[in-house]
């Protein structure tokens, strides 16, 4: 049972991947996509190599596993779903 929910979460992790990408030129015009996309990769980048590792051993010590951050990580993805649904929406309406 396990495996299979970690597939479909794998799924929805790689499904997620190319809205991601597609989204930012929807809402700006000209440089400022690739500007954005530049700038998370950068913020991806420093969170990956700084940030994470410290929020990790503190969550393993805090709590005695990692399961706090599987947690925030899969409520964040699906907020951010949520939020993408209702921006489609929103978009929807507006160009009808």
């Amino acid at each position: 049972m396990l495996c299979a929910c970690c597939l479909i979460a794998i799924f929805g992790i790689y499904a997620a991947l190319p809205v991601f990408w597609a989204t930012p030129p929807i809402f700006l015009a000209g440089a400022a996509p690739r500007r954005q996309v530049s700038r998370s990769l950068v913020l991806s980048a420093i969170w990956s190599a700084f940030a994470s590792p410290s929020i990790d051993g503190w969550d393993k010590g805090a709590t005695g596993s990692i399961n706090a951050e599987r947690y925030v990580i899969g409520a964040s993805l699906t907020a951010a779903a949520i939020a993408l649904v209702a921006l489609r929406a929103r978009l929807t309406h507006a160009a009808a």
